[in-house]
């Protein structure tokens, strides 16, 4: 039997043939690289980590504190590697010895119950236990799933996962957008270099200046608002913004988690606040903390092209502890400066009030003889990859930010260097000219303020002549609703009136550098003749949407949804915890899996809209099979009655929680009636009659 790791199947053109050729292409895949460093959290328990850390770790000299800490971190790395190899090379092969011996033991004590194979056994249970531990916390980080806890004998899944990474992580050959196949290392190399050096190391050579009398119509910051981010960074928000990042986040470049600093607190305390404060103070940052490694991870099965693959950026645990004191004070203010129509990422604003507006905006779309309407759903392209930095800047001038604080967010934007994981290999790196990392704990405010001119100049057509609201926007003056970068525009059904709209939003697009995705975005009408239709779409490069369609994950419909129109919804959540590494999982462990993908159902749905009844009966049919038998194409009989399981855990200590969903709906909407919740625009109320009517109560 031949045990070939990576095959590829290539088609060729049938041409005047009733058949086409087929090749299929078998190798044992690149030569593994020479893997960069990581800090695997099992050192942090090693005795002689702190020691380690201390004895590398060298006082300040005259060189910055950045440079310091990043000199430092680079010594430790060697230290570490050697630890590695001395403690923890061939795990797999200790926990296999442990248990060989083990099992000899125990069949001598069948004959033997002397007092020394008992110690001889307990020592060894003892062993086997401490390296299974650390086997399954090496293979639990490298795989990257958090939602699953230690200590559950989940190795042969974490094992699985990171099997399936490996197969589908390499990439073999890459075709061009015009056709042509790479094959070579080299040549994908440069190729997807010179892609992403296209797409975030090129600024527009000109952009047109932001229209200052926009700006002067909306909110700017107090004050006191400017004292409060430009007051003097403490320690406290210093450490705070350390202890926010996940300890089992991926690591930057440099290979370093937030566990290592974590634990290695005592030592480099007084250093990393000095790197800190260093920047603050001086508004410059060390290139190597801006570092930011790029992941690729292919969004389909069979990626072709570079444009099959999503970028995931990883910055340095420094960088995002400057980046989270910038964005825990931007938090505070941020809701002074921003429209309403944004909810995303302001405190107190809810993704709820967006879906709930824009589906009592859409009820009457499908009726007869109703006054012409329209609803534009765009889709920005790359929308934080081609945020222009001249414009940003502008717009943080226009809403007051202090100078110096503009200073510390662009030195934060502007010194970010990119370099990207090609087969396990990271290439040079390069100079970004453009754009907001996706992994930056400060781009969705930023975003959010980017967005705001677009924002302003929307509430502005209520001067315009040729612009008219949308039915039951007029008394509000609502022309959009925006949640990051998912925007819905809203206005009367004629040409007239979206020409309004898109004047604007083309005036904000070539200042800002955020395009429109032609092939996403669509125009939904109600009410407009077919004619009006065609000339709308014609004006705007559209296609015409149907109802319902998914907006923020949430389907908008004028009616009661058939089942069939739930089957996406239903797909992707089964998705989620009937996968083919799933049986591998012990029954803690897939309790665990559906208890986090059935928490996850509740807590976002239950804020706007109850699951039919019928729906939450499919999901959790899923559910049983998963838990009890590791997948649903097996029948496996129950050990406990699911009634039992899902009871609440104070009447039966149940395994899994999983609530209805119209409860929680219920003190919404009591919460609504009580406290005349208006989603931020004044004078506009939903009332718990009109609620009850929605789609899918």
């Amino acid at each position: 039997m031949w045990n070939w790791v990576y095959i590829s199947t290539e088609y060729g053109l049938a041409n005047v043939s009733h058949h086409a050729s087929m090749m299929i292409h078998m190798s044992q895949g690149p030569k593994p690289p020479k893997l960069p460093f990581k800090f695997f959290n099992v050192r942090k328990d090693h005795a002689d980590f702190i020691p380690i850390v201390t004895k590398n770790w060298t006082r300040r000299t005259a060189r910055g504190s950045m440079k310091h800490v990043w000199y430092n971190l680079k010594k430790l790395k060697a230290k570490f590697k050697q630890l590695n190899n001395d403690e923890f090379k061939l795990i797999g092969q200790k926990v296999m010895a442990c248990r060989n011996e083990l099992e000899m033991i125990q069949t001598e004590m069948r004959s033997d119950h002397s007092n020394y194979l008992i110690m001889k056994e307990k020592e060894v249970l003892l062993n086997l236990e401490k390296w299974s531990m650390i086997e399954e916390s090496v293979l639990k980080q490298n795989a990257m799933v958090n939602w699953i806890s230690l200590g559950d004998a989940n190795t042969k899944y974490f094992s699985a996962i990171m099997k399936e990474k490996q197969q589908r992580k390499p990439i073999l050959n890459l075709t061009y957008l015009d056709g042509t196949n790479l094959k070579e290392a080299e040549d994908i190399k440069l190729e997807i270099v010179k892609f992403y050096k296209g797409l975030m190391g090129t600024a527009a050579q000109s952009l047109p200046a932001v229209n200052p009398m926009i700006m002067k119509q909306g909110y700017v910051l107090s004050h006191e608002k400017q004292y409060e981010l430009n007051k003097d960074i403490t320690d406290a928000e210093i450490l705070e913004g350390l202890n926010q990042i996940g300890s089992d986040k991926s690591s930057g470049v440099d290979g370093y988690n937030a566990t290592f600093y974590k634990v290695a607190l005592l030592v480099i305390k007084a250093d990393i606040i000095a790197a800190v404060q260093e920047f603050f103070c001086t508004g410059k940052m060390f290139k190597h903390i801006n570092y930011t490694a790029v992941t690729l991870l292919p969004k389909t099965t069979n990626p072709i092209t570079i444009r099959d693959f999503r970028p995931i950026t990883c910055c340095t645990v420094l960088y995002k502890v400057i980046s989270k004191v910038l964005a825990r004070r931007l938090q505070k203010v941020i809701a002074n400066i921003i429209c309403e129509a944004q909810a995303g990422f302001i405190p107190g604003r809810k993704i709820a009030d967006n879906v709930i507006l824009a589906h009592e905006l859409v009820q009457a779309y499908t009726r007869k003889h109703i006054s012409p309407r329209c609803m534009l759903k765009i889709d920005l392209r790359k929308a934080y990859d081609n945020v222009e930095w001249v414009y940003l800047r502008q717009i943080l001038e226009y809403v007051k930010f202090h100078t110096k604080v503009i200073g510390w967010i662009m030195e934060c934007v502007q010194t970010v260097n990119y370099t990207i994981s090609i087969n396990g290999e990271y290439t040079s790196p390069f100079a970004a000219a453009k754009g907001l990392k996706q992994g930056d704990p400060l781009s969705p405010y930023l975003f959010v303020i980017a967005i705001e001119y677009l924002s302003r100049g929307l509430h502005e057509l209520q001067h315009d002549e040729g612009y008219r609201y949308h039915p039951k926007c007029a008394k509000v003056k609502l022309t959009h609703l925006c949640y990051a970068d998912d925007l819905l525009l809203f206005s009367k059904g004629d040409l007239q009136a979206v020409s309004a709209l898109h004047r604007v939003f083309e005036q904000f697009s070539t200042a800002s550098g955020l395009k429109v995705n032609l092939n996403k975005s669509s125009v939904y009408f109600g009410g407009v003749s077919l004619y009006d239709q065609d000339l709308i779409l014609q004006h705007l490069g559209f296609v015409g949407g149907e109802l319902p369609f998914k907006y923020l994950g949430i389907p908008l419909s004028t009616k009661k949804l058939k089942l069939i129109q739930w089957q996406p919804l239903i797909e992707k959540i089964v998705s989620r915890i009937t996968f083919s590494t799933a049986k591998k999982l012990s029954y803690a462990g897939r309790v665990q899996l559906v208890q986090t993908v059935l928490f996850g159902i509740q807590s976002y749905w239950s804020q706007m809209f109850p699951l039919p009844s019928k729906v939450v009966q499919i999901i959790e049919a899923y559910c049983r099979s998963d838990v009890w038998a590791g997948t649903n194409t097996i029948n496996k009989k129950a050990l406990i009655a699911w009634d039992t399981v899902c009871s609440p855990k104070s009447v039966s200590k149940a395994l899994i929680c999983f609530c209805e969903t119209k409860q929680p709906l219920l003190n919404f909407i009591g919460t609504l009636h009580t406290n005349k919740i208006a989603f931020g625009y004044d004078g506009y109320m939903l009332t718990i009659s009109r609620l009850r009517t929605l789609p899918l109560w």
